[in-house]
């Protein structure tokens, strides 16, 4: 009777210990594909951000050339983008690391 009952154990804990090693694989996968699927977004959105303050910086640059002359023109749209890398550099906790770290905490702790 013993042996019946610590046989029907070992066969749960087995069945268990497999059931919770699927759940924790499917969990990992599902938060892989959530963080590959969001730094695929942050890329692509860092691209076409950029390629659009360019655009904008060129336009910006062409219209002050009729004012400035080319030369002073094109040194304003690198001052711009210099101080675009100043607040960026400046604010790098507040804009990059504080999200990047919530972001990473609410995808392992869902």
């Amino acid at each position: 009777m013993t042996e019946n009952v610590t046989n029907n154990l070992l066969t749960e804990v087995k069945e268990y210990l497999r059931l919770r090693k699927e759940l924790v694989e499917t969990e990992l996968t599902i938060k892989a594909t959530q963080l590959i699927s969001s730094l695929i977004l942050a890329v692509i959105s860092i691209i076409f951000i950029t390629l659009s303050i360019t655009f904008f910086v060129f336009s910006f640059v062409f219209y002050l050339r009729t004012y400035t002359g080319d030369i002073y023109a094109f040194i304003v749209g690198g001052a711009i983008y210099i101080l675009l890398w100043i607040l960026l550099y400046l604010l790098k906790k507040r804009i990059i690391i504080n999200p990047i770290a919530k972001f990473i905490n609410k995808i392992i702790c869902i």
